[in-house]
């Protein structure tokens, strides 16, 4: 299940602490000024941009040092490799859309399509059943053929059709409609699992492996945190009349004389997010497209010297 790679004892590793704390010292004050901008303080505020100053010149200084360091955190020696950078970046635009797409979608079935929060909530086991059956599919055909760019490609081009159906959504759209665009959904991102942390690992040598999975989560994580933060101030900063996201829940629910005014805004702020998501989708694909086409690796045996 783990690669089989039998240390050399010859060589004695070094913790990167320059590099761990350098990107400590960028990470952290990004996520900060993305948590509390729009929301805590204005965006253009002295606060956030101190934080965002520190955030670049702290990236910058840990590019610097793993320039340099024999045992790098991230090897940048590795994403200079397309196998590598495409598969990554594919995953991170899937990752903005997965987030935008997990946020709005019960929000524009309550708020614009005028379901429950119950019947709401139950659209989603469709879409999730779907993915994992995805998932299990794609995994069985790796395994099989041992290739990975068609299922990475067809999976990836599902999501763009997805993605594109939610950017067309509207104010008259039907929740069984809704339910469909979210099946195709669900099955476009199930693909697309296990393909491209599956594509990174077999591109490097097994001694880099653990280097270049966690590579590939970490930015996932950051591509994550930065679509949540933006899509949530294209929410927050929806309004009519001076009215909140909340305030126009309300009056929908409430079903008052301003309630098809406040569901056609509704729409139009989440239609934001969602052509974020075809737009983050779309270029998933235009990524995938790039990934070379590679063999399987056929054993975990590292090479001998």
């Amino acid at each position: 299940m783990f690669p089989n790679v039998v240390p050399d004892r010859r060589a004695h590793a070094r913790v990167d602490w320059k590099g761990a704390l350098t990107l400590t010292a960028a990470i952290v004050p990004l996520l900060v000024a993305l948590q509390r901008g729009g929301t805590v303080v204005p965006w253009f505020s002295a606060e956030l941009i101190l934080l965002f100053t520190v955030a670049v010149a702290m990236s910058v200084g840990f590019f610097a040092v793993e320039r340099r360091t024999r045992d790098p955190i991230i090897g940048l020696d590795l994403l200079q490799q397309r196998a590598v950078w495409s598969p990554i970046a594919s995953a991170a635009c899937l990752t903005v859309g997965q987030v935008g797409t997990l946020m709005v979608l019960p929000l524009f079935l309550q708020g614009v399509v005028g379901v429950s929060v119950r019947i709401s909530g139950a659209a989603m086991i469709p879409m999730m059943g779907m993915l994992v059956a995805a998932n299990f599919m794609a995994g069985q055909t790796i395994s099989k053929f041992g290739r990975l760019r068609p299922v990475a490609v067809a999976g990836t081009c599902t999501v763009a059709v997805a993605g594109g159906l939610f950017a067309n959504m509207t104010a008259q759209t039907a929740y069984s409609t809704t339910v469909i665009n979210m099946l195709i959904f669900g099955l476009g991102f199930g693909l697309t699992m296990p393909v491209f942390s599956v594509a990174v690992q077999n591109a490097v040598p097994v001694t880099h492996i653990g280097v270049a999975t966690s590579s590939i989560q970490f930015l996932r994580a950051i591509a994550g945190t930065v679509a949540a933060a933006v899509f949530g101030a294209l929410l927050t900063h929806a309004s009519i009349a001076g009215r909140s996201v909340e305030q126009l829940l309300a009056s929908r629910s409430h079903n008052s004389v301003s309630a098809d005014t406040a569901r056609l805004m509704l729409a139009a702020s989440v239609h934001q997010v969602l052509l974020g998501v075809a737009i983050a989708s779309i270029s998933a694909t235009a990524f995938a497209l790039v990934l070379p086409e590679r063999p399987l690796r056929k054993s975990n045996a590292a090479p001998r010297k």
